[in-house]
Order: structure tokens, then C-alpha cells, then sequence
């Protein structure tokens, strides 16, 4: 049975309205020829998407005003009118000449419809839609003024029953949108019948048809398209580990695009379970014209297997059918769509770290609250802290060790010991597992196994116990704290590594050697780590630290910071500090020397300049900062901020509860460079005496290089994104910072991104910026991730690279920069801008 079918699916390729258009197309000799609607257009325009790779407009009938098809005078409808233009001017005369024909033979017009069809017209049907879908003319009308009546489709598939004769096409009919319809003719029939029929059940016919004259042409017309390419959080994930991929998309039409969900879609290797990895995001359902939506989703356990996945964007239609979305990019006024590559991660193996480890103890607190106190634990406005143990990394690798602070615990009336539990998981602890117990012998033999009730959710759990004094002597609880969290895992490994990691001094490792990846360093049971004490005697008083008496401002301790450097600040650390008595507040004069130019920086804020949003690539400038950190190990301080005034300290600001502050642009406060800090105890009376390291710095203005490798230059192919990356890195002598200035950033804006470099030189860093840029492989690269586009992506950035140039006074390098930005355009066909 000879049979010819495509992949053109009308519920994917064709328009998802009705054609319901009413046109006058052109004035004949024998009337007006007035069509029922633009099927010709709708059926060339469908076929120009399906060529060109790009989605059908998401539109539906209700979308537009008046709930049928777009107005006239719009794109969509112009677009769709040019295209059935187009197929008169193609076919016009083949359906005037078919027309006038009869069914059967005539001497004046020769062979009938009926043989032209079947004998001619299928044949070459066959042969053309292995090629891919074709238009096809249906004739209907017997007269030429009733030509309006024929009909244009698409042909995706055809079969003959070689047995019966009987003929079948399958066909996209704009007049019954996402429906599969057929066009049957058996030997008995010189017509073709439609498997679509009137309200009446009357199936619509017609006398025959001819394949039509069409030729391609690019949709003037999308509506959805990526104007962020897929960015993955791990371009080189490992057998179990979590993944996070996002996406935007911007709706480029004049009307809402109409869809059920966005989608990334995995293709996955041989072996690897089914399933989706990235859930659907269903609130994209109707995403208005010029509005833009983000898609953002995460997979707890991406990979199961080795092998290759591949992520695509897609977008589910409201007919159910999946289709992948385009990417648009804009230049000026002119947008192109193309395409979107499909995103590649080898997933080859475990590696020996584990980004999704076993849960452990973060840190465990006992804090003493009065009896039917509410919301007793604000930040520091705490009961009495008695006890706290927190895990942290230790000096060697795959180590952590145990920080404590406690106190022996006083039986006292009317208080109660409250727990809080902290968890460290990728996932959220079941409530169901999470159990806390007491355990021990007190001071006279008997023994004691309490249980504590917790609440609480995610990663975080609370529970309160009363204690009772027994004996006169000092007695030792165990705490037990048990659990298991939520998250799925690699899921070929035994034990999966839900249960709470009972030795978390030990980071929890892969035996990548053995099969089914065991853990290393991992004993899944109960904690027992923690314990505290209960004694019959006051806790002894903090002895004073060595700034003491540094309580006024005639016995402030000075603090100079000098010899600051433009990739160096200055810094003056003091540790073993401590509040020991509700009087003690502790005095700082700090004086510091700003670098020439400091004084003139007019910034308040750090401010962020872009260079290339493809290749991530910006500058950050930094004002001067004066910092002041304070390391309070858990309980809470204050700060008072003095200038210095002809009549003595005047009080600039107040921060409460804070344990570090970033003043940007400090001159422009404290002209003469001096100030005094008052580190304070407020609340003495809930948080008792405590020790506090304190850190103060002077970090002066300064430039910062920076690479943002989440940019859609590195997440299209990991072999270019690798040779990018390490041209850059080799050619602008991109480090981090020395760690005394990168962690001595206090404030949250003010930390360097993880890629940078401090230009102590800017002549020179343009001038490296300009080499990477125009270096044949990186243009030989950018072409081969962005096609056409790699040469104005290099235009694009040698322009703000001037820019940047011109604002730092550097005017032979701008206008250089300018030059070879036209230069760059000139070679796209792109006219430059400055």
C-alpha cells in the first residue's frame, strides 16, 4: 500500500483559529472575486513556519477582539493576506482553468477534474510530500463566479489502498483548526469526500485538486520567543546531583500568546528511568504582548545514569501538543528569530564531594525562657543563651569541628529550657523522623530518658523541657537527636542518604571506585554529640579583655588604617573582645587615609556597567568604604556612630542589632577622616556577658572586571564554552581578589562576584578587553554559537567598551574602540552606533 506521510501535525503547524476571514482579492472581467477567507494565505503561512523551523503564533479566536481572527491592519492578518495574495498570483490561473472544466472530458477544455486528480495530480502528490508537506487547490465552484468557493489546504501524508482503489489524503483545513481531516475517493466516486461535515452531518465535498505552485518564505510574524537562553546552575552535573535551569521568554506579538505551560524537556539516555526532570510552569498561560515571563524550576536528583541529556525549551499549546520555542535576538529596531539550540550535559560519573549530601546537626541551642513568654526568640532581644553547638569546616579537607558555648544550667522557677534544632540539607527534614532525647544519670543514681517533643518544618525544629534539680552535685544529658529529610537522590545508591548523618565532624564522601557509588565518611543513625550540664551554682563572671578600659571617649582605643592600596585595603583585626559586666561599652577612635581621588568619587553605591550581555561581561565600580565587622558568635550587638565636632563627639546614626556595617563614601561624612564607634551590649539582661571579635577596614574606590559564566555564550557548547572562558582568563589575567580584601566585605552589595579582577591600571585592562574581543578565535567562536550574530555581538561590546574608555578619560583608546565597533558592524551588515 503505497503510503507517504510527514510530520506536519495540524495540532502542531497549523493556526489554532478558524478561518473566518471575509476579503475582496481582485476585480476580473467576469465580477469581483470575493473569498470566504484568506485560506490560501493560511495555509502558505503555515507551510512558511513549518520550513523555516518556527512555531505557529499560540493565538486562538478568543485571543482577538470580535473572539474570531486578527483584525485587519495588524501584522498577523497583513501577513496571512500577503500569503494568499501570493497563492493567486502563483495558482490563479490553474484554479480559474480547473474551474471551467467539467468532470469529465470535454472537446474545449480537455481531460475532466476527475482524471486530472486521480491520474496525474495524486501521483505527483506521492512523489512531493517526500520532500515535506505541499498546499493543495480544492475545487468546489462550476462557474467562475462562484471561485470563491474552492478551498486551499495542506497535504501531510496520502495513501492508496491498492486493493480497493480508494484514495486518501490527509490534510490541514484551515476551517477546522487542530483537527486531523482526511479527503477519501473511491473508484466509484469522482469525487473526494471530507471527513468534516455541516451541523447537519452533511461531510463536505469537493470535485477534485491540484498540487499548488508554492515557495517558501520567512514569517514576518512570532509571537513567543527566548530572550534568555537556558541557563543551567551546573554545566557539568554529576551522577545525583541537584540542577536548576531557568529562561525567559517575551511575548514579541500584538496579542496574548495562548499556551497551557512553558517546559524544559529532557531527552535521556539508554537506561535511564522516565520521568520528567524540570516540572511544567502552568502560570504562563496567558502571557500578555511585550510581556516577559520567567521560567525557573529545580530537580532534586537530575541524573540517574551516565550518559547524555539534552534540554530543550518547549511550550505546551493549549491542543496539548508540545512545540519547542525560538530564540529571538534584538538589534535596535530589528528582531530575529531563530531556532533555539538545544542545551547538551554529559553526565559521566560521581565526583568524590557530594552536592546533595546526607543531612547533618547545622547547630543545636538550649535558651532559657520565661514560663508563657511570647515570641521570646527575636533577634537579640534572647533569654540567656545556656548552651549552643554549631558545626563548622574545619583546617583539614572532609573535616568539621564542634564550636560550643555553655554554661551549667540553674534549676530555676518559672523557666524553661527551649531546643532549637538547625538542620544543613539540600531537602526539607520529615517532620515524622525528627525525634530530640535527654539521657543520663543524675547526681543520685537515678536515671534520666526524657523525651522532648519538636515542631517545626524544612530545616528547623523546636522543643521546650522544664528541668528539675536532683542532688546537690552538677549532672551530664546526653542529647539524641535523630531524622531524615526528603530528598530523592541519587537513586541507585544503598544507603540513599536520607538519614541523619550521626558523625558530622566527617564530610560524607563517594567511593566513585565502587559499584552503585557508596558513601564514604557517612554513618547513617543518631547524633550524640551534644550534652549539657545541670549544676546547683551561679555561672562565674567573664574576666575584662585587654582593650579594657577603653569605656569613653577619652579612653577610646585608636585605630588607624594607612597604607590602603587600589587592590588592597586596610584592615585592623581585634580578637578575644568581650562585654563583661551591663556597664561595659567598648570605644573605638578610628582614623583612616583615603588614596588620591578618593575624596572625589561622587558614588554612593557600588553601580554595575555593562560591556556584553552575551559574553557576561561588565565592570563594577566600588566608591570608598569604611567597614566595621563584628564577629559576635552568636548573640547580638549595637552600633553608635560619632563625628567629630568643634563642641566634641556629635552622634551620627544608631544601628541596632547589627553585627556589621558598609558606609560607602565615608568623606562625605566624616570630612576629617575621624569617627567614633561605640559597640554596645543593649541587652545585657537577656544575653548576659558573651566574648566578640571585632574587625575595622578601609577599602578605597576602585574598578573590578567581571565574567558572569551563566551568560548565553557559555551555555550553549561546553568545548567553545571551555576555550572562551580560558582565552579570557589568559588574556585579561582574570584572578579573585586577595582574600583579606574579598572577606572583609561586610555588606551585602558589597561583595566581588566570584570571577574579577581589580584594574590597577585601566589604559591596560581596555587594551587587553579590545585584544580579547577582536582575537580571530573568539570571533571564529561567537560565529559558531551565534551564527550570524557572532560578529555584532563583538561590534556590540567593542562600543561599550569605548564608552567605558571615554568615561575613564581614555580618549585615543575610545575612539579606536569606536572605530573597530563600525568596523565589526560594517562586517555583519549592521550599522554601528555610538
Amino acid at each position: 500500500m503505497p503510503k507517504v506521510m510527514t510530520d506536519f501535525d495540524p495540532k502542531k503547524h497549523g493556526f489554532h483559529f478558524s478561518n473566518e476571514f471575509v476579503n475582496d482579492v481582485c476585480d476580473t472581467p467576469f465580477g469581483k472575486i470575493t473569498t470566504e477567507g484568506r485560506c490560501g494565505g493560511m495555509a502558505f503561512a503555515s507551510l512558511d513556519y513549518y520550513y523555516a523551523k518556527l512555531p505557529i503564533p499560540t493565538h486562538r479566536g478568543s485571543d482577538f477582539p470580535g473572539g474570531k481572527v486578527p483584525p485587519d491592519q495588524t501584522r498577523l492578518a497583513d501577513y496571512i493576506y500577503s500569503r494568499l495574495m501570493d497563492s493567486f498570483l502563483r495558482n490563479g490561473d490553474k484554479f480559474i482553468l480547473w474551474t471551467e472544466k467539467l468532470d469529465h472530458y470535454t472537446w474545449i477544455y480537455g481531460d475532466g477534474v476527475t482524471k486530472l486528480t486521480k491520474e496525474e495530480e495524486f501521483p505527483k502528490l506521492l512523489r512531493q510530500l517526500a520532500n515535506g508537506p505541499v498546499a493543495l487547490g480544492l475545487i468546489k465552484a462550476e462557474h467562475l463566479w462562484d471561485i470563491g468557493h474552492n478551498h486551499q489546504v495542506v497535504a501531510h501524508g496520502a495513501e492508496l489502498d491498492e486493493a480497493t482503489g480508494t484514495m486518501t489524503v490527509h490534510i490541514y483545513d484551515n476551517n477546522a483548526p487542530d483537527r486531523l481531516v482526511t479527503l477519501t475517493s473511491d473508484p466509484s466516486d469522482p469525487h473526494f469526500t471530507s471527513s468534516l461535515a455541516d451541523v447537519s452531518g452533511n461531510h463536505f465535498w469537493y470535485r477534485g485538486w491540484f498540487v499548488e505552485d508554492y515557495s517558501a518564505m520567512q514569517p514576518t510574524y512570532v509571537d513567543l520567543a527566548v530572550v534568555k537562553a537556558l541557563s543551567i546552575s551546573d554545566p557539568w552535573p554529576k551522577l545525583g546531583d541537584p540542577l536548576d535551569c531557568s529562561y525567559t521568554v517575551r511575548n514579541f506579538g500584538d496579542f496574548p500568546a495562548n499556551i497551557q505551560a512553558l517546559n524544559v524537556d529532557v531527552a535521556l539516555p539508554a537506561g535511564e528511568a522516565a520521568g520528567a526532570r524540570f516540572m511544567p510552569d502552568t502560570t504562563a498561560g496567558s502571557i500578555q504582548p511585550h510581556q516577559e515571563h520567567v521560567y525557573s524550576k529545580h530537580c532534586d536528583c537530575f541524573a540517574g545514569t551516565k550518559g547524555r541529556y539534552t534540554l530543550r525549551i518547549t511550550c505546551t499549546q493549549q491542543s496539548g501538543v508540545t512545540i519547542a520555542l525560538p530564540t529571538a535576538f534584538v538589534f535596535g529596531p530589528v528582531t530575529t528569530f531563530i531556532p533555539t539550540k538545544e542545551v547538551s550535559l554529559d553526565v559521566q560519573h560521581l565526583s568524590s564531594s557530594i552536592a546533595a549530601p546526607p543531612p547533618n546537626i547545622e547547630s543545636v541551642e538550649a535558651v532559657y525562657v520565661t514560663d508563657g513568654a511570647k515570641d521570646a526568640l527575636k533577634p537579640c532581644e534572647q533569654p540567656r543563651i545556656k548552651y549552643r553547638a554549631s558545626w563548622v569546616y574545619g583546617g583539614a579537607d572532609y573535616t568539621r569541628k564542634l564550636e560550643i558555648f555553655s554554661e551549667p544550667i540553674i534549676p530555676i522557677a518559672n523557666k524553661t529550657l527551649v531546643f532549637n534544632v538547625k538542620f544543613s540539607t539540600s531537602g526539607a527534614m520529615k517532620k515524622e523522623t525528627v525525634k530530640l532525647r535527654l539521657a543520663g544519670r543524675a547526681a543520685d543514681g537515678s536515671n534520666v530518658n526524657i523525651s522532648v517533643p519538636l515542631t517545626g518544618s524544612k530545616d528547623f525544629f523546636t522543643g521546650s523541657w522544664k528541668p528539675k534539680q536532683q542532688g546537690n552535685a552538677a549532672y551530664q544529658l546526653t542529647l539524641s537527636i535523630e531524622g531524615a529529610d526528603d530528598l530523592p537522590r541519587y537513586t541507585q545508591r544503598t544507603p540513599r542518604g536520607n538519614v541523619l548523618d550521626s558523625r558530622p565532624q566527617t564530610v560524607a564522601t563517594v567511593d566513585t571506585a565502587s559499584s552503585g557509588y557508596p558513601f564514604k565518611n557517612y554513618e547513617p543513625g543518631v547524633d550524640f554529640n551534644y550534652s549539657i550540664e545541670l549544676a546547683p551554682k551561679q555561672t562565674a563572671a567573664i574576666s575584662v579583655d585587654a582593650l579594657e578600659s577603653n569605656d569613653s571617649f577619652a579612653t577610646a582605643n585608636k585605630v588607624v588604617l594607612s597604607g590602603a592600596t587600589v587592590d588592597k585595603g586596610a584592615w585592623k583585626q581585634f580578637d578575644n573582645l568581650n562585654f563583661h559586666s551591663v556597664s561595659d561599652q567598648d570605644y573605638f577612635s578610628i582614623q583612616y587615609d583615603s588614596l588620591p581621588g578618593d575624596d572625589a568619587c561622587q558614588l554612593l553605591q557600588p553601580t554595575k556597567e555593562l560591556m556584553s550581555s552575551y559574553l557576561g561581561l561588565y565592570i563594577i565600580n566600588y566608591p570608598p568604604c569604611l567597614c566595621i565587622s563584628i564577629n559576635a558568635k552568636g548573640m547580638c550587638n549595637d552600633f553608635d556612630l560619632y563625628k567629630i565636632a568643634a563642641s566634641g563627639p556629635q552622634l551620627y546614626e544608631s544601628h541596632s542589632r547589627e553585627f556589621s556595617l558598609a558606609l560607602f563614601n565615608p568623606t562625605k561624612v566624616f570630612a576629617n577622616k575621624t569617627l567614633y564607634a561605640v559597640i554596645k551590649n543593649s541587652n545585657f539582661s537577656y544575653q548576659g556577658a558573651f566574648p566578640y571579635d571585632a574587625a575595622f577596614g578601609y577599602a578605597p574606590a576602585h574598578s573590578v572586571w567581571t565574567v558572569d559564566t551563566n551568560s548565553p555564550a557559555y551555555t550553549a557548547r561546553p568545548d567553545i564554552r571551555r576555550r572562551l572562558l580560558k582565552r579570557y582568563y589568559d588574556m585579561i589575567d582574570l584572578p579573585r581578589p586577595g582574600d583579606d580584601l574579598l572577606n572583609k566585605a561586610t555588606d551585602p552589595s558589597f561583595p566581588y562576584p566570584a570571577n574579577c579582577l581589580i584594574i590597577t591600571d585601566a589604559q591596560k585592562s581596555v587594551t587587553k578587553q579590545q585584544a580579547f574581543l577582536t582575537h580571530p578565535d573568539t570571533i571564529s567562536d561567537l560565529k559558531a554559537i551565534a551564527s550570524s550574530q557572532g560578529q555584532s555581538v563583538v561590534a556590540d561590546a567593542l562600543a561599550k567598551l569605548g564608552k567605558i574608555a571615554q568615561e575613564a578619560r581614555l580618549d585615543t583608546e575610545a575612539e579606536n574602540l569606536y572605530r573597530a565597533s563600525a568596523a565589526s558592524f560594517a562586517a555583519a551588515n549592521l550599522t554601528g552606533r555610538q
